[in-house]
């Protein structure tokens, strides 16, 4: 480990708000390595100027490889996160970005270029022991719970978003077949970063958001029934039938971007027509991987 940097000091910004961003050095080479991120400038720490990036953003570029602990302490602490209170505070995030920027050691470089490269380089990483992606119970700093209130406009664009508070983090992660291993968190990401900002009552029945376009989407083309609990049953085998080749994937991580590919996923398997708009669609994400 000798020459390597320091540990990435990660913090939270408070409140959280909607989106739940953290916040880290901005002269730390994770940055510079990723610049297809939508990094922002934020407050200083101890006089260290600091860069943010969304918890949505965050779990999307580098979560891929994150996995759950399941003790029964850790699978009662995961219990209560879906995918609209899914967050993770900024204990975790130091420890999985030190990992990620020193992944390989020097032996695998570390210069992706879009999101899906870099999900191929967290992939490649030498497993460790500690492993620094296991999601324990002390993880957690989840947005507050969904609650079907307010008035009669809120609820009804909330009563669209229901099912998303319905599915455990536990039933989306992969944990059999090849991806187990090395992309547990794959359709996760997929998700999170697809959703945005979720993290109060506003921003889940603010009608004009990815949130409501991402749900409605998914809603309508489910092919398991329309039910609040069979939408949450089949979301994940929904998230693989929206998921796109990786040449027409998004570059970044944005709620836009994602949000975009998750729904031109749908429409990619629909006819041989459809397929084709979208490839023409997205032939600006082409390039040599």
């Amino acid at each position: 480990m000798a020459g390597l940097a320091p540990p990435i000091v990660v913090t939270s910004i408070l409140p959280p708000g909607a989106s739940g961003p953290i916040s880290l050095p901005a002269a730390d080479s994770v940055v510079a390595s990723t610049p297809f991120l939508d990094w922002q400038p934020g407050p200083a720490v101890g006089g260290v100027a600091q860069v943010t990036l969304t918890q949505s953003e965050a779990i999307c570029a580098f979560g891929i490889r994150n996995k759950l602990a399941r003790t029964p302490a850790d699978a009662a602490a995961f219990a209560p996160i879906n995918p609209v209170t899914l967050k993770l505070n900024a204990a975790f995030w130091g420890r999985a970005l030190t990992a990620i920027r020193d992944g390989g050691q020097g032996i695998v470089a570390f210069n992706p270029h879009s999101v899906p490269s870099l999900h191929d380089f967290i992939r490649s990483i030498p497993a460790a022991i500690p492993n620094p992606f296991l999601v324990q119970a002390a993880d957690w700093a989840p947005f507050p719970a969904f609650a079907l209130a307010g008035a009669p406009a809120a609820r009804l664009a909330l009563g669209q978003v229901r099912y998303l508070s319905l599915a455990n983090v536990g039933a989306l992660e992969i944990q059999f077949g090849p991806m187990a291993a090395s992309a547990p968190w794959t359709f996760i990401c997929k998700l999170a970063g697809a959703l945005g900002g979720v993290g109060t009552q506003a921003a889940r029945h603010l009608e004009v958001s990815a949130v409501q376009a991402v749900a409605g989407a998914i809603r309508a083309n489910s092919a398991g029934g329309g039910s609040d609990g069979a939408l949450a049953s089949d979301l994940l085998s929904n998230l693989q039938l929206a998921t796109l080749p990786k040449i027409f994937r998004a570059h970044g991580a944005t709620p836009g971007e994602q949000s975009a590919e998750l729904i031109d996923g749908f429409t990619y398997k629909r006819s041989a027509q459809d397929r084709m708009a979208v490839e023409q669609k997205r032939v600006d994400h082409v390039r040599p991987w």
